[in-house]
């Protein structure tokens, strides 16, 4: 239920507070007071888009605030779903600043549009001028019949199935584009794959072999030099160890008569040490190395194989080159895998598909059973409301594919007159016919749904006189059970308001004003008055604003 809906500077509003009843509130006003105004800063805490907002001084900020108490369950759980606080009373906030951005607000905390939109279906009914126009969607007529009917649940149960179905077989036609891709890169990847294994690199090899190729390949140069090297330090010619061997005993007789000589002593040996290690370890090596051109070319073959590998695969190294194998494997199981998805995928669709049919059989048979409830109670509404004549049917097609709220299509068939076939209403009925049905359909509907509040923006255009007066009684019958509020230019349903507000529009000051005020007594008779009769308000129009309000 809407408690308080407060406007600041939104285009005609400086400032205005509006409090309806939790009854039956009625809004009149003059054509061009701004009445739309009220209803379209309504609009925007309902999650309607910002652009092009006009405001009332363009540097300032526009401040829209919705105070709606929080009985109902369905908003209370939207609340709870999206994390937002919860309190006796829902608060929500739109903010429009100068530049065109504006921020949204449910609680104090920051929230999107969609959020708005969802939470404000659960809180309020907004029914505008040319709400008649959704009888044309069948998506909406459907909607109503489930409303009817209770079957919110299994219809959302349907869309979910229908959405698991629709993903399934999307998966199934993506992996069956894969198996067909695969199937033709398969051999493709086999040869790849047998390029490598044919080769086998073992990881670190490569490094390994190109220094043990560098060194066969200069095997004689390297024992050539090493024979030189040896020979330099003892043979023919090379007295090196044996001079550090004399050397060594001379120092010796020195030894003890200082401590530097001692010192030098020590590290003389040790480089003699040194160089007795050195020409054993080249005489190893002269010893291990052999000029093998049998060898040099089988090693210069596989540094090739390897090399040839990694740069037609654009890698740097064996343990890339093995990873890439593993991913040729990966790739060809992938393609024998595919098959079993693709089956097992087929498998849940056809499970799938199954309990869709039965539910949207169920669903079907549900519906089409409900509007035998509702065309009469319709039909009841529409004579009481004047179409004494009137026919009206909800014609059900079948679909040849299901949709995501069913195998159904409704169409809403009417005719006013004796004789003449129902054909789509919209076609055949006029302004005020679709006025009556409209309200029809939100009295019966308003009985069945969770929902506190529900807003007539001049449902009763077309219509006058007595058909006016019933309609302002269902609207007050109404309000026994929710809260209704009716923006209207009709004396007759006027006067059958528990509270009554005027939107009054007032130049001052080259400023032009829209504002609300509650009003009643002789501000109400007034009122109403000037609804019967214009401007000139004469005693017999206050009289039957009187006799209007006492009935």
């Amino acid at each position: 239920m809407l408690k308080k809906l407060y406007i600041s500077n939104f285009a005609l509003i400086e400032e205005l507070e509006f409090k309806p009843s939790s009854g039956f509130t009625v809004i009149t006003g003059e054509t061009g007071a701004g009445k739309s105004i009220v209803l379209g800063g309504l609009g925007l805490i309902l999650g309607r888009r910002a652009e092009g907002t006009d405001l009332f001084d363009p540097t300032k900020k526009c401040v829209i605030e919705g105070v709606f108490s929080s009985q109902s369950h369905l908003a209370n759980q939207f609340l709870k779903e999206e994390d937002f606080d919860r309190f006796d009373e829902i608060i929500i906030r739109r903010e429009i600043v100068p530049s065109g951005k504006s921020r949204s607000f449910i609680n104090d905390t920051p929230a999107s549009l969609v959020q708005l939109k969802r939470l404000g279906e659960y809180l309020i009914d907004v029914h505008t001028q040319h709400g008649h126009l959704l009888l044309k969607n069948h998506e909406y007529v459907l909607s109503l019949v489930d409303s009817f009917a209770g079957l919110g649940t299994k219809v959302k149960e349907f869309g979910i199935l229908f959405n698991e179905l629709k993903g399934c077989n999307k998966r199934v036609a993506k992996l069956e584009e894969e198996q067909a891709q695969g199937l033709l890169d398969q051999n493709y990847f086999e040869f790849l794959r047998a390029e490598i294994q044919e080769v086998n690199p073992l990881e670190g090899e490569l490094e390994k072999m190109e220094e043990e190729l560098g060194t066969l390949q200069h095997a004689e140069e390297i024992q050539s030099n090493m024979s030189n090297s040896i020979n330099a330090l003892e043979d023919e010619g090379g007295q090196v160890i044996s001079n550090l061997i004399k050397v060594e005993n001379l120092l010796s007789q020195l030894k003890g008569y200082s401590g530097n000589i001692d010192s030098v002593l020590e590290r003389l040996q040790a480089s003699r040490i040194e160089i007795e290690d050195i020409r054993s370890e080249m005489e190893m090596l002269q010893s291990n190395i052999e000029y093998n051109p049998g060898q040099i070319e089988m090693y210069t073959e596989r540094v090739n194989a390897i090399n040839n590998l990694l740069h037609k695969h654009h890698l740097s190294s064996e343990t890339e080159l093995l990873r890439k194998l593993e991913e040729l494997q990966e790739k060809l199981n992938n393609v024998n895998d595919l098959g079993t998805q693709i089956e097992n995928l087929k498998t849940e669709a056809e499970k799938r598909s199954v309990e869709l049919n039965k539910l949207g059989a169920q669903i079907s048979k549900e519906r089409k059973n409900s509007v035998k409830k509702l065309e009469p109670k319709l039909l009841s509404l529409l004579v009481g409301l004047g179409i004494k004549n009137a026919q009206l049917q909800f014609e059900f097609t079948d679909l040849d594919a299901p949709v995501e709220l069913g195998f159904d299509k409704v169409e809403l068939m009417f005719s006013a007159n004796e004789g003449k076939a129902v054909r789509e209403v919209t076609k055949v009925a006029s302004g005020g016919e679709l006025s009556r049905i409209m309200l029809s359909v939100k009295s019966i509907l308003a009985q069945k749904a969770d929902l506190p509040s529900i807003v007539f923006d001049e449902i009763d255009s077309g219509v006058s006189g007595e058909v006016a007066n019933q309609m302002g009684n269902i609207m007050k019958e109404m309000s026994q059970n929710l809260q209704v509020t009716s923006i209207t230019h009709l004396p007759q349903i006027a006067a059958k308001g528990d509270e009554h507000y005027s939107v009054i529009k007032q130049s001052d000051l080259g400023k032009t004003r829209t504002s609300i005020h509650k009003i009643g007594g002789e501000d109400r008779i007034l009122e109403l008055a000037k609804m019967l009769s214009g401007e000139q308000v004469s005693n017999v129009a206050k009289e039957n604003a009187r006799d209007l309000l006492n009935n």
